[in-house]
């Protein structure tokens, strides 16, 4: 009851949850690297990501929330569009890009006995980077007063998504090689 009801308790269920998913996701990486060839890694890893979301998302709640409005039929309908969807998101994964084909890369780059520690580092990275932009976010919508209705400004959703869309065009252009360093002078002795 605690776990429902109170911040702290859906905090504190949402980390039980992470750590759970964390430590799922980091033994299908090195598992799926040391059973399939290289090539296939990417696709299976994003199989395996589409099932696990999918069983998270059509779950107990969601179902149990629906079933006195919808009736078994609307579920039902609703989970076959949902399962529709995924087929799409599993078929995307595997013939083009991939959240999980970064980890993968990453992986393969480093022995098999590291690949569960790499991916554990670039997991939190990844996760760590997508934390403090959602608080930087936060922060600058703080910066604009609240409307009357007690939102944020609108003004304040311009700023961060321009600041979003910043990063991610520095980062684009960092990975495409658009940006160039002065090569270093050697120290002579």
């Amino acid at each position: 009851m605690f776990l429902r009801v109170s911040l702290p308790g859906f905090a504190a269920a949402r980390v039980v949850l992470g750590i759970g998913v964390s430590a799922g996701l980091m033994s299908i990486i090195k598992a799926n690297s040391q059973w399939f060839a290289p090539a296939q890694v990417a696709g299976i890893t994003g199989i395996a990501m589409a099932l696990s979301a999918l069983g998270s998302v059509i779950t107990t709640a969601p179902v149990e929330w629906a079933l006195p409005m919808l009736g078994w039929r609307g579920v039902f309908w609703i989970m076959a569009a949902a399962t529709l969807a995924t087929a799409l998101w599993i078929a995307f994964a595997f013939f083009g890009a991939s959240g999980a084909s970064g980890y993968v890369a990453v992986s393969q780059m480093f022995p098999p006995e590291q690949v569960g520690r790499v991916s554990t580092a670039v997991n939190a990275m990844v996760l760590g980077g997508a934390f403090l932009m959602q608080s930087l976010i936060g922060w600058i919508l703080d910066f604009w007063p609240r409307t009357a209705a007690g939102g944020w400004d609108p003004r304040g959703y311009s700023a961060a998504l321009m600041l979003s869309v910043a990063v991610h065009l520095l980062v684009t252009a960092q990975l495409l090689g658009w940006t160039t360093r002065a090569p270093r002078k050697a120290k002579l002795a």
